[in-house]
């Protein structure tokens, strides 16, 4: 089966999209250039042949898919992994926090796991919800925009302001870029729920927030809103 998936993302390689995408998105040579839907489809493809199959062998594929290295697997990996939610155990959530560590190499990457599999396991186990303040202090960065990512997941089924803020507050000073996106993401999707909390969290912190994460943070208020908080920053 492996063997087969592979033929068939080989395939399906688009070398003008990999050319866009490799520098926008991957920046690193495992990755073949198969485009998004494509990959979806050739991983619902396998799916349907090993849905049936005890959990532990679906995860240990998934295991040999991540292990190969190349992009697409990993995607595709962490698709089975998603789907298998029904059947999770506690345990799940250090197997799918390993991967972060591991795996997780570029952002399409960190938010597809976090934005599904660990979202969930952590949805359906809230203790550990806690986990999160460890994340922020790694020096993976990747782990790092997890923690807010997750959190996205997790705000659109529970309340999670609390945490939230007290996670973005403690992103404030950190410097990857890409860690400012993902905790500005946070804010923006909490915005659509609890718009005033948002915009008095935003209000009272500009000041020492990423330009970055404040743009992103304010792109689903109102136009007088937006100038509110921008202004004077």
């Amino acid at each position: 089966m492996l063997k087969d998936i592979d033929k068939d993302l080989r395939a399906n390689i688009d070398f003008n999209y990999k050319r866009k995408t490799h520098l926008k998105l991957i920046r690193n040579k495992d990755y073949y250039g198969v485009r998004t839907s494509i990959n979806r489809n050739i991983s619902l493809k396998y799916f349907e042949i090993i849905k049936e199959w005890d959990r532990e062998k679906i995860l240990n594929l998934c295991k040999e898919l991540l292990e190969s290295g190349i992009h697409e697997k990993k995607t595709i990996a962490f698709a089975w992994a998603y789907r298998l939610k029904s059947k999770y155990i506690e345990s799940d959530f250090y197997l799918f926090e390993s991967w972060l560590y591991k795996y997780v190499n570029n952002y399409g990457l960190c938010d597809d796991l976090c934005g599904h599999a660990l979202g969930e396991i952590i949805h359906q186990y809230s203790s550990f919800i806690p986990e999160f303040y460890k994340w922020i202090k790694e020096e993976n960065f990747w782990v790092r925009r997890g923690a807010p990512v997750t959190l996205i997941y997790l705000a659109k089924r529970v309340d999670v302001l609390d945490i939230s803020f007290n996670i973005c507050k403690k992103l404030f000073d950190d410097k990857e870029d890409l860690v400012q996106k993902g905790f500005g993401w946070l804010l923006k999707e909490l915005s659509e729920k609890y718009e005033d909390n948002i915009f008095d969290f935003l209000n009272k912190y500009k000041e020492i927030m990423p330009r970055v994460a404040l743009r992103y943070a304010i792109e689903k208020m109102s136009v007088e809103k937006k100038q509110i908080v921008l202004n004077n920053k």
